[in-house]
């Protein structure tokens, strides 16, 4: 518990909370926002501590074994998380990469063309 606490503390001194749809315009998979959802809830912590130590390179199993529990104890609740989170904010996504056609590139070849 006391390396959960220290892991928490390093990033306390972080920006404002992030939503899901933030996220997701990031690249984050709605697995992974589930994840840090049912990571959160399960250590009682706040939802933006865990997107944090994630965006710090952390694995989900560090994160929820830095919090004293095993990432399996937490998989099913992941799941429901990210379909709710899917559901709701799916369509408000705006997607920050170019398409690969904007870019120049033939998606029918493993090339490209220009």
């Amino acid at each position: 518990m006391i390396r959960a606490f220290l892991l928490t503390a390093v990033f306390a001194f972080a920006g404002p909370a992030t939503d899901d749809v933030s996220l997701a315009s990031r690249g984050w998979s709605w697995e992974d926002i589930g994840h840090a959802k049912a990571i959160a809830k399960k250590a009682g912590v706040k939802y933006d501590r865990i997107v944090e130590l994630r965006d710090a390179g952390l694995a989900w199993s560090q994160i929820s074994e830095g919090h004293g529990f095993k990432l399996a104890e937490v998989s099913a609740q992941a799941l429901e998380q990210a379909k709710k989170s899917r559901e709701k904010n799916a369509a408000k996504v705006k997607k920050s990469a170019p398409s690969l056609a904007v870019q120049g590139f033939d998606a029918g070849t493993s090339t490209g063309s220009r």
